[in-house]
C-alpha cells in the first residue's frame, strides 16, 4: 500500500515538474507577450487621439513605431524579453492603422507587430517579393544602349500577385561614363510593408569590343599592319582577331594563341579611367594604347 502511494506521488511530482516547465518556457512568455501587444495597442490609440491629423484616409496606412511611443511617453515602462533584461525591438516593432470600411463598428483598425527575441506577432510584417527580369548584376559596354529590363513579378504572401506597374524604380545608368550604377526597385503591400531590391549595372570598356570596332565585319586583321600590337607581361604581341567565344587572338610569330583579356579590361575600367590623371592618360594614349586597338573614334585617342 505504501509503495503504491509513493509511486503515485512520484507520478504527481513528475507531472508537476512538466507543468512547471511548460508554464515557464511557453505559457508565461506567451501570456506576457500578449499583454505587451495590448499595452502597445492602447498606447497607439492614445497617440492617435492626440494626433488625429495622422490618422489615415482612404486606403492609406499610418504607422507609429514602438520607439515613437516610448519617446512620447505613451508607454511608461520598457518592454523586455521575458526572463531577461534585453528590451524588445524598438526599430522593428510598430502599429499600423488602416481605415475600416463604412458601417464597421470602429472607424479604424490597429495592426500590431512586436518583436521580443523569439516571440513575434503573427501579423503580416514582410514586404512583397520582387522578381527581376534579367540578372541582378549586368555589364554593358561604354557608349552602348542600355534598356532597363524591368520587373517580372511582385508577390505578397498575404495579398497575392501585385501590379508590377506600381513598383517604384529609381536610379539611372550613364553609358557614356565608365562606372558602377545602381537601380532600385521598391514595392509596397496593402499594409504598407516595403521591399527594396537593387540591380547593379557596370558600364565597362573591353578590349575585345574595341578590336571588333577596328575589324568591322572581319574576324581577323588582313595583311601585317604595324600598329595592331599590345604589351602583355612585358612582351609585345600582335593582335590577329577574335574567335567565336570573343577571346582575343594574338601571336608573336607562330602559332596563334588565344587570350582572355579580363585582367586588362579590369585595368582599363578600374585604373585607367578612375585613377590616372589626364596627363598620365595622354602619355599612354600617345604610346601604345590607341595604336594597339586602332580605335580612332575613342575620345581617348
Amino acid at each position: 500500500m505504501i509503495s503504491k502511494v509513493l509511486k503515485n506521488l512520484r507520478v504527481l511530482v513528475i507531472i508537476a515538474i512538466i507543468v512547471a516547465f511548460v508554464w515557464f518556457l511557453a505559457v508565461y512568455p506567451t501570456y506576457k507577450f500578449k499583454e505587451y501587444e495590448s499595452q502597445i495597442k492602447s498606447a497607439a490609440e492614445r497617440y492617435y487621439e492626440l494626433n488625429q491629423t495622422k490618422l489615415p484616409t482612404g486606403e492609406r496606412v499610418s504607422t507609429v513605431t514602438l520607439q515613437e511611443l516610448y519617446k512620447g511617453a505613451y508607454i511608461k515602462e520598457d518592454l523586455y524579453i521575458p526572463y531577461t533584461k534585453e528590451p524588445c525591438s524598438t526599430k522593428d516593432s510598430w502599429v499600423k492603422v488602416t481605415k475600416n470600411k463604412p458601417n464597421s463598428k470602429e472607424d479604424y483598425k490597429y495592426h500590431i507587430y512586436l518583436e521580443c527575441g523569439a516571440l513575434k506577432s503573427t501579423i503580416d510584417h514582410k514586404g512583397p517579393v520582387i522578381t527581376l527580369k534579367g540578372a541582378e548584376e549586368m555589364n554593358v559596354e561604354i557608349n552602348s544602349e542600355f534598356k532597363e529590363p524591368g520587373i517580372s513579378k511582385v508577390y505578397d504572401k498575404k495579398d497575392g500577385n501585385l501590379d508590377v506597374e506600381n513598383v517604384i524604380t529609381s536610379g539611372k545608368v550613364d553609358t557614356s561614363e565608365i562606372g558602377t550604377y545602381t537601380i532600385k526597385y521598391t514595392a509596397v503591400d496593402k499594409l504598407g510593408n516595403k521591399t527594396t531590391v537593387e540591380r547593379t549595372v557596370n558600364v565597362i570598356n573591353t578590349l575585345k569590343t574595341q578590336i571588333k570596332k577596328a575589324l568591322g565585319k572581319e574576324t581577323r586583321f588582313k595583311g601585317n599592319p604595324e600598329n595592331n600590337y599590345i604589351m602583355f607581361s612585358n612582351m609585345k604581341f600582335r593582335i590577329v582577331g577574335f574567335d567565336d567565344n570573343n577571346n582575343v587572338m594574338i601571336t608573336t610569330e607562330h602559332p596563334v594563341s588565344y587570350i582572355n583579356y579580363n585582367k586588362i579590361d579590369k585595368w582599363l575600367n578600374n585604373y585607367y579611367y578612375k585613377l590616372l590623371s589626364d596627363k598620365a592618360k595622354k602619355l599612354i594614349v600617345d604610346s601604345e594604347y590607341c595604336k594597339s586597338v586602332k580605335d580612332k573614334t575613342s575620345k581617348e585617342c
